[in-house]
């Protein structure tokens, strides 16, 4: 019998790979397996008796989602309910804020409008940029 214990990360973005943690598994048998993320179907990589890695669809969507193993030959299976929350992957120009060495430069329509935390730049102390 399937048992799902837990899964790393929770959060994941489209191409990460996400390891299940549980028992029931019979590692010899991968092509026997696939995991069903948010309704989207993942091949198994690689497994152990206890661990199970798939990597998240690119198509998939965001959002919390259960995660289920199922053993294709004896339909076993084993559902975490809303065990992972689905990232939106950063589109290439998304400036969004930009984390460096500490540092925060904050963006609005791609321009930096404020810093933090870099001794002696505008803005480090509360400075007017």
């Amino acid at each position: 019998m399937l048992t799902i214990t837990g899964i790393s990360p929770i959060s994941a973005l489209p191409g990460t790979v996400v390891t299940v943690y549980g028992t029931g598994f019979i590692a010899a048998a991968v092509d026997d397996y696939v995991v069903i993320i948010g309704g989207e179907n993942a091949a198994v990589l690689a497994m152990t008796a206890t661990e199970l890695q798939f990597t998240v669809p690119a198509s998939i969507g965001t959002g919390p989602v259960d995660v289920t193993v199922k053993h294709l030959t004896d339909e076993d299976e084993a559902t975490l309910p809303l065990a992972c929350y689905l990232l939106a992957a950063p589109a290439a120009h998304d400036p969004g804020n930009l984390l460096l060495g500490g540092a925060r430069a904050v963006f609005l329509d791609g321009r930096p409008v404020g810093l933090s935390g870099w001794p002696g730049e505008a803005g480090a102390r509360g400075d007017a940029v």
